[in-house]
């Protein structure tokens, strides 16, 4: 089972259902950092933002198998924040 990374730091057994990473603008160099619940996809999401602030590579949600279902840069030019343009992913 791949356990949500939040869920299992507060003792809470909770499966992963995506995963979080970064990746460069362009899409490609993709890092997979970890799983999280749908509950946890915004936090993994702002964090993964504070650390990448003023490097080459964006925020992106994928699901258990590696492939890219969101991607931070995307949100951006269509002029939403990081965790915001996951709710909003459909409008861009």
């Amino acid at each position: 089972m791949n356990k949500c990374f939040y869920c299992d730091q507060s003792g809470v057994l909770t499966e992963g259902t995506h995963q979080v990473g970064v990746s460069l603008y362009n899409k490609s160099d993709k890092k997979l950092a970890g799983f999280v619940c749908e509950d946890h996809i915004e936090t993994g999401l702002n964090e993964l933002a504070g650390q990448c602030f003023a490097t080459k590579y964006w925020p992106i949600v994928a699901d258990l198998d590696g492939t890219v279902l969101y991607h931070s840069y995307d949100a951006d030019k269509a002029g939403f924040a990081i965790a915001a343009g996951w709710a909003f992913r459909k409008e861009f």
